[in-house]
């Protein structure tokens, strides 16, 4: 399920995970997003500067030299914990594979690399053990903003499922009422 919610600059992505075996099992989940910042990759991707922020579970980027976009960071976190990282398309990517065959899916941990001068990406991975018939539902935040604090508000409003849930009722009873005036 992918949502935004009405009163936030945040996207929500929402994956539910059932393990129907009868042993316990292991499992990585992973979001990747590509960062541009600007108007062209190439061109801004010199200036974005990717980090980590551990208080708030979040991978952050901004571009230092973009006028329109210098005091924009955007950021991506999780509802379970970030257990690795990577700021770098290449490294996550790989050189001879695509996105849809990624080579970070093969590691058992990202590096951790974060900073200026790469192809630069937010791609996290957290980890998740089910109990044989247990559903499990993790969530990852995509936003952005210019002001730190609204940052980690964002953050912290939907590090919690509860929280997640609330604001995708508040999204479809809002749709339910407009289009409940159209009939045909």
């Amino acid at each position: 399920t992918q949502f935004v919610p009405l009163n936030a600059s945040v996207k929500i992505i929402i994956i539910k995970i059932k393990n129907n075996e009868k042993i316990n099992r292991s499992i990585s989940v992973y979001s990747y997003m590509e960062l541009v910042l600007g108007e062209n990759r190439e061109k801004e991707k010199p200036f974005i500067v990717t980090d980590f922020c551990n208080d708030l579970n979040a991978m952050t980027a901004r571009n230092v030299y973009n006028d329109d976009f210098k005091n924009v960071k955007v950021f991506l976190t999780s509802t379970r914990s970030i257990t690795s990282y990577t700021g770098d398309r290449w490294e996550f990517v790989g050189r001879s594979s695509s996105k849809g065959d990624p080579d970070g899916l093969r590691k058992d941990e990202l590096s951790q690399k974060r900073g200026a001068g790469l192809s630069p990406v937010a791609a996290v991975k957290t980890d998740i053990v089910t109990e044989p018939g247990e559903e499990y539902t993790v969530a990852f935040i995509m936003g952005a903003s210019s002001d730190e604090n609204e940052i980690i508000s964002l953050c912290n409003t939907f590090s919690s499922m509860e929280n997640i849930q609330k604001a995708f009722t508040e999204v479809k009873d809002h749709w339910a009422d407009k289009l409940s005036i159209i009939s045909i």
